[in-house]
């Protein structure tokens, strides 16, 4: 894996055809959150620990409280979910409503969560499927519940991501 970079953005080539561009001020931000990560992408660490899937427990979304009243509890997967959308976060920043891309970004993790790996990530981009990851870590701002039921293709998602830099690590790139 080699990093090349200016004040803005950190370009990750893993290989000649597969390249990730990362946010410079996101990967600041997350040092504490994503310190495992962070350590690793910076080069401090030779691996870190796979993405472990969210669980949600206890009453969360639309509750009924009383007879007639309900109560929006929110969807809190935990360290978990935290770790997932502080990674996604480290992509750089991309206008994700209007991109052409988000319809399969979305399918893909969907079909993720029902299919274990396989070739089902074969020929896609790394880029994409961190972008993938970004999509829903947004979106989960506007509609809550967003990770929680797609949990399991996100997690999925993380770690072939996860694998794809850990084998960069062992080869030299120019």
């Amino acid at each position: 894996m080699a990093i090349h970079g200016n004040d803005d953005e950190l370009r990750l080539v893993l290989s000649e055809d597969d390249v990730v561009v990362l946010s410079r001020s996101e990967l600041d931000r997350s040092r504490n959150a994503g310190r495992d990560f962070v350590a690793f992408l910076s080069g401090y660490a030779e691996t870190f620990p796979p993405f472990g899937q969210p669980v949600y427990d206890g009453d969360q979304g639309l509750v009924q409280v009383s007879p007639g009243n309900h109560e929006n509890r929110g969807y809190y997967g935990g360290s978990a979910e935290t770790r997932l959308v502080v990674f996604a976060h480290l992509v750089r920043p991309f206008s994700w409503v209007d991109d052409p891309r988000t319809e399969h970004l979305q399918d893909l993790v969907s079909a993720a969560g029902v299919t274990d790996g396989g070739d089902l990530f074969q020929g896609t981009k790394t880029a994409d499927l961190w972008d993938a990851l970004y999509v829903f870590a947004r979106g989960e701002r506007f509609v809550g519940g967003v990770i929680a039921s797609n949990s399991v293709g996100l997690t999925r998602v993380a770690n072939e991501i996860r694998r794809r830099l850990l084998a960069s690590r062992t080869r030299q790139i120019p």
